[in-house]
C-alpha cells in the first residue's frame, strides 16, 4: 500500500514538472508571437507616418493607421521620433499623435487606479503634451507614487507652468542629492520662471540648508540676476552658508566677487578657507596672488592645497608667489606641497579641481 502511495505522488510531481516545463514554453512562445507582432506594428506606424510627413498620405489615413496599433507600439515610436526629430516638425508629428486612439487612453490612464498606466501617461504626456494638459499635468505632479511625480516633473519641459515650476524647486529644498540633481536639469530650461522664489529662498537665512540648496542652483545656473544676492550670503553667520555663497560666487567671474571672497580668506572655518581658495582661482583673480600666498601656510592641508592650486590658475603672477616661497629662508608655507603644486601638468591640476568642486 505504502508503495503505491509513493508511485502516486511521483506521478503527481512528474506531471506538475511537465505542466510547469509546457506553461514555461508556452509562456516564451506567446512572448516572441507578442514581440514580433509588436515589431510589426513599429513597422507599420513608422511607416504611415513617414508617408505623411512626405505628403503621400492625409492626416487622417495616418491617424487610422496610428489609432489601430498597440499601446506598446504607439510607445515606442514616439520614443523614437522625439529622440530623432526637432523643432516644428516634432510639433507635427506630435499633433498628429494627439489626434490618436492612443492618445485618448493615455489621457483616461493618467486617472487610473494601477500606478503603471499612470507612468505610461506621464512618459507620453512629457512627449506631446500642450497647454491643455496642464490639469493632468498637475495631478500626475501630486500622484502618491514617486515613480509616477519623477516622470511627471519633464510634462514641465513642454507646459512651464511657473506656478508648477516654483513648487518642483521647492520639492527641490527637501530632495536627496540624487533627485536634486534631476530636478535642477529641468528646472534650467526655464530657469527665469523660479527667480523670485529662489531670491526669497536666499533670504532664509534661519532655514539653512534651504539656503545652501538655493546656492547650489544658482551655481548651476550662473545667471548674473543672482549675484548681488550671492555676495551678501558670503558674509553670513553661519559656516555652511558662507561656504556655498563662496562656492556658487565662481560663476560670477567679477572684481565685485574678488573682493568679496578676499574679505573671508581668514575665515575662521577651514571648509569656508578651502572654498575661498578655490573659487578665487577660478574667476581668475590675479589681485588675490599675494594673499592666496598668505594661506599656504594654513593650518589646515586641504586649505594650502587649494590656495596652491589657486596660485597656479591664476597665471603667472601666481606661479611667481609659489617660487618665492620655496626660495624664502623665513618660509612658513609647506615646502613639499609647494613643490607639488609647482610640478603639476595641466591635466593634474584640471583633475585637481574637478575634485575640489565635487
Amino acid at each position: 500500500m505504502s508503495y503505491d502511495l509513493l508511485a502516486s505522488v511521483m506521478l503527481l510531481q512528474l506531471a506538475l514538472l511537465l505542466l510547469m516545463l509546457v506553461g514555461v514554453f508556452a509562456a516564451r512562445l506567446a512572448g516572441h508571437v507578442l514581440t514580433d507582432a509588436t515589431r510589426r506594428e513599429i513597422r507599420e506606424g513608422d511607416n504611415a507616418i513617414g508617408r505623411w510627413l512626405d505628403g503621400e498620405i492625409d492626416e487622417a489615413a495616418a491617424v487610422q493607421v496610428i489609432s489601430a496599433l498597440g499601446d506598446d507600439a504607439v510607445a515606442t515610436i514616439v520614443g523614437g521620433y522625439a529622440g530623432r526629430v526637432e523643432g516644428g516638425r516634432w510639433e507635427d508629428i506630435a499633433l498628429l499623435l494627439r489626434a490618436t486612439d492612443w492618445f485618448r487612453r493615455v489621457r483616461r490612464r493618467t486617472s487610473s487606479r494601477l500606478w503603471w498606466r499612470r507612468l505610461d501617461s506621464a512618459r507620453a504626456l512629457s512627449l506631446v503634451a500642450v497647454d491643455a494638459d496642464l490639469s493632468l499635468a498637475r495631478a500626475l505632479l501630486g500622484d502618491r507614487h514617486h515613480v509616477v511625480r519623477l516622470a511627471a516633473f519633464r510634462i514641465l519641459g513642454r507646459v512651464p507652468n511657473p506656478e508648477l515650476l516654483c513648487e518642483v524647486f521647492k520639492s527641490a529644498l527637501d530632495a536627496p542629492p540624487i533627485l536634486r540633481r534631476y530636478l535642477f536639469d529641468i528646472l534650467q530650461t526655464h530657469d527665469r520662471a523660479v527667480v523670485e522664489t529662489v531670491l526669497e529662498t536666499l533670504v532664509r537665512i534661519e532655514d539653512h540648508n534651504a539656503v545652501c540648496v538655493a546656492l547650489e542652483y544658482v551655481g548651476e545656473t550662473a545667471d548674473p540676476i543672482y549675484m548681488d544676492a550671492v555676495l551678501e550670503l558670503i558674509g553670513a553667520n553661519v559656516s555652511d552658508i558662507r561656504a556655498a555663497a563662496a562656492k556658487a560666487v565662481a560663476v560670477f567671474p567679477h572684481r565685485r566677487s574678488a573682493t568679496s571672497l578676499l574679505a573671508q580668506l581668514d575665515d575662521v572655518d577651514p571648509d569656508v578657507r578651502e572654498t575661498v581658495c578655490d573659487s578665487l582661482g577660478r574667476i581668475g583673480a590675479v589681485e588675490a596672488a599675494a594673499a592666496l600666498g598668505g594661506r599656504l601656510g594654513d593650518a589646515d592641508r586641504r586649505v594650502r592645497l587649494a590656495a596652491g592650486i589657486a596660485l597656479r590658475r591664476v597665471g603667472v603672477p601666481g606661479v611667481r608667489v609659489l617660487r618665492v616661497e620655496l626660495e624664502r629662508p623665513d618660509s612658513n608655507s609647506d615646502l613639499p606641497l609647494t613643490r607639488y603644486i609647482l610640478g603639476l601638468d595641466a591635466d593634474a591640476l584640471a583633475q585637481h579641481g574637478a575634485v575640489a568642486r565635487k
